[in-house]
């Protein structure tokens, strides 16, 4: 006889983790399904930062309590244990093709208030998915790995999810199973969403690389073939060490070219990678979409990335799970005692209001778009004409409208020197949809 859970959880990254403790621990009957063997085992690119430290992001202040080890959010009142090694970033640099750089925080000066002046922090995940596994064992969260979830149906008052050759049934499901969601897109979600294009990336720790500056993410955006690609460095929480990610939106470019030009052909990035020594090698493709405005139906809550424009980042993920978590175990408690089950409705309310309202998902996949409108020459020239570091962020969501504001005060200049570049730059304003026209889908 098929086993009736109050909540079935299905995805066991940091937004699934975290939606599985909230419920348990409000005492709900939990099943925590993942397609991993290892749950702890981190098989796709990430960049493993947690963002942001000095603004608000999805309505929390995130601070991470060294002395501790507890990775707190102080709005939403959780916090989670994390007691492995971390680094910090001071500044988020951005390049142009050849060398001028865009910084969004003067990290020498914010490195003088020590974790105070941090805009995020670098974390081991597979020690973070060990510590939240953990403790959802040890509360009765019921964990079932390598459990590759195939359908989810809604038979009267319950919600059937197949997987792993079982069937799991219960009151509720919640989908944190990332940014390519097959539960958003079996129980009909994507069909109310825009698809824009698809990012393949590839990443690899890095030992005895050169990196110019330590404590800061760099983003290098240029061209291979004339496509644009893109080069991502972070710290890693070994100080010999960089996590470095290659990518590109377009599916036909072989991403070992891409790792090539920047490591072994560009005239300033491979001065970086001489000597070095390449440790661990992840890969992804990742669906972009527009996020879901509605993330509930049938009693199916969406969370985390499964909801997002790519990603909400993993500091959004355990926000939203969090959230997620204690929605449903409200409906449930209310239902139990004979109330109207109104928990959900909080989270849909929070969802809008701190997600779609608050961030422009189209200035977030303008992020990688950007360079599809100005070539390499436009980014040069632009870059060169910021002098002075911008206001630190690192906020995924804010920090290209930081740069286009620095760009619109030297607009007299521009209009002298460089005027052709004047109706590329309006482009940027269009639509996402007119933008991404000459990127290829499949």
């Amino acid at each position: 006889m098929t086993k009736r859970y109050d909540l079935i959880v299905v995805g066991a990254g940091p937004a699934g983790l975290t939606a599985a403790k909230a419920a348990r621990e409000c005492g709900l009957e939990v099943a925590l399904l993942e397609r991993k063997t290892d749950i702890t085992n981190l098989h796709r690119c990430c960049g493993q930062s947690l963002v942001s430290m000095n603004e608000y992001y999805f309505g929390d202040i995130f601070h991470f309590n060294n002395e501790g080890k507890r990775m707190c959010f102080p709005v939403n009142r959780f916090s989670l244990k994390y007691d492995g090694p971390s680094s910090n970033i001071y500044s988020w640099h951005f390049y142009s093709p050849d060398g001028h750089i865009v910084k969004l925080g003067d990290a020498k000066e914010l490195k003088k208030l020590g974790d105070n002046g941090r805009i995020a922090i670098i974390h081991d995940k597979e020690v973070f998915f060990r510590c939240l596994l953990k403790e959802v064992e040890k509360i009765g969260v019921e964990v079932f790995s390598g459990t590759n979830v195939t359908d989810v149906t809604k038979t009267g008052e319950n919600v059937i999810v197949e997987g792993g050759g079982k069937n799991f049934e219960a009151t509720y499901v919640i989908a944190a199973d990332g940014t390519n969601s097959l539960i958003a897109e079996k129980m009909g979600f994507n069909k109310a969403r825009d698809f824009f294009c698809k990012i393949s990336s590839k990443s690899y720790y890095i030992r005895n690389a050169k990196i110019p500056e330590l404590e800061v993410a760099l983003s290098c955006p240029d061209y291979v073939k004339e496509i644009p690609v893109f080069m991502v460095v972070f710290p890693w929480i070994n100080e010999d060490e960089i996590n470095a990610i290659f990518l590109t939106l377009d599916p036909y470019l072989n991403l070992d070219e891409v790792t090539d030009y920047f490591m072994n052909k560009h005239p300033i990035y491979s001065e970086w990678f001489k000597g070095s020594e390449e440790t661990r090698m992840f890969t992804s493709v990742e669906s972009i979409y527009s996020p879901i405005i509605e993330p509930y139906q049938d009693n199916v809550l969406i969370a985390g990335d499964a909801g997002g424009t790519q990603e909400v980042e993993n500091t959004g993920a355990m926000i939203s799970g969090w959230r997620a978590g204690n929605a449903v175990a409200t409906s449930v408690i209310e239902s139990k005692v004979g109330l109207k089950a109104e928990g959900i409705s909080h989270y849909l309310k929070w969802w809008k209001e701190t997600y779609i309202d608050k961030y422009s998902h189209e200035d977030y996949v303008k992020n990688f778009t950007f360079s599809y409108i100005l070539s390499g020459d436009d980014l040069n020239y632009l870059f060169s004409l910021i002098k002075e570091p911008l206001a630190p962020c690192f906020n995924p969501y804010e920090a290209l409208n930081l740069i286009s504001q620095a760009i619109q005060q030297a607009a007299p200049t521009i209009q002298q020197e460089r005027p052709d570049i004047i109706p590329r730059l309006a482009k940027m304003a269009a639509p996402l949809k007119e933008i991404i026209t000459s990127i290829p889908k499949s």
